[in-house]
């Protein structure tokens, strides 16, 4: 399916050889415009909440506001699911891994 020039298929129903993104790969909605998406676990046991994969368009990337409310909108996810740590996978693109994981530990 294509919305706002975005092609997104839920890749659970797609064999695993023939995945692109993940298992359950979601849109990340920014205000207004779709910045990329997430492939995210729930560890319950562990009160980890795990970004298996996690595609960032270049816009939100460059941009330090998108940044803050990406951090803020994650945190609050992991808090709705009673996870107090947030992991990072897969990082595109990578030079922002390393960014990311120390904001989530702070």
């Amino acid at each position: 399916m294509t919305i706002w020039d975005f092609d997104y298929k839920i890749e659970c129903y797609v064999p695993a050889p023939k995945r692109v993104f993940g298992y359950f790969a979601l849109p990340i909605l920014d205000q207004y415009d779709i910045r990329g998406k997430v492939d995210a676990k729930v560890h319950r046991k562990t009160s980890v909440l795990e970004l298996k994969a996690l595609q960032l368009n270049s816009d939100l990337v460059t941009n330090t506001d998108g940044q803050v409310r990406l951090v803020d909108g994650v945190r609050a996810f992991a808090s709705f699911h009673g996870c107090e740590q947030v992991e990072l996978g897969k990082v595109t693109p990578e030079k922002i891994k390393s960014e990311l994981t120390e904001a989530f530990k702070s």
